[in-house]
């Protein structure tokens, strides 16, 4: 190759091609690691932050969390879902390792994943509750309609902290426990 071919290759144009490609979007923020019960010791320390987790997603009637441990769960929620509020500044990646975790969990209900996504929670669950419609009787009676609020997330909001998925990283089958051996039976 001829020194104008390298020179035409390394014009400043491409060169500062190249130098964006390597460098992150300037103003993202990292992602941090940590742990489901890191999290939820204190999930108001992680809200809004982009996070790497690992733990065992389940999935069942009004379930779609993830845990780690005896510590709790936090519910996950996908960055296309239309109902998540705020909205993220992401998109969800559908890809490959998307595909097999929505593979797996269809097949069994729970799959063991490395999840990165943004970390919403607070500290308490607050509930409330609020008349959103009162009617008196002939009889003298009343009867209302009563509504709930939560300061939580998931089903009744009665989750600490949300993980609102942008993309699985790691996806595999939850392992089982070996079947005890039965005893050797006498003749």
């Amino acid at each position: 190759m001829s020194n104008i071919a390298v020179d035409r290759l390394l014009s400043p144009s491409v060169v500062a091609l190249l130098v964006l490609w390597s460098v992150p979007l300037i103003g993202a923020p990292p992602a941090v690691e940590a742990t489901a019960c890191a999290i939820l010791q204190k999930p108001s320390a992680f809200n809004g932050k982009l996070v790497y987790v690992k733990g065992t997603v389940k999935s069942g009637f009004e379930n779609f969390s993830l845990c780690e441990g005896g510590c709790g769960a936090i519910w996950v929620d996908f960055a296309d879902d239309r109902l998540v509020s705020p909205r993220p500044n992401f998109q969800l990646a559908r890809d490959a390792q998307f595909g097999e975790f929505e593979r797996l969990i269809k097949a069994s209900s729970v799959a063991e994943v490395t999840l990165l996504g943004r970390l919403d929670g607070v500290d308490e669950v607050r509930t409330t509750t609020h008349v959103t419609h009162q009617r008196k009787h002939k009889d003298g009676t009343f009867s209302a309609v009563v509504g709930q609020g939560s300061t939580g997330f998931g089903h009744m909001g009665q989750y600490k902290a949300r993980l609102v998925v942008k993309q699985v990283l790691t996806v595999g089958p939850t392992p089982t426990l070996p079947s005890p051996i039965p005893p050797p039976q006498t003749p």
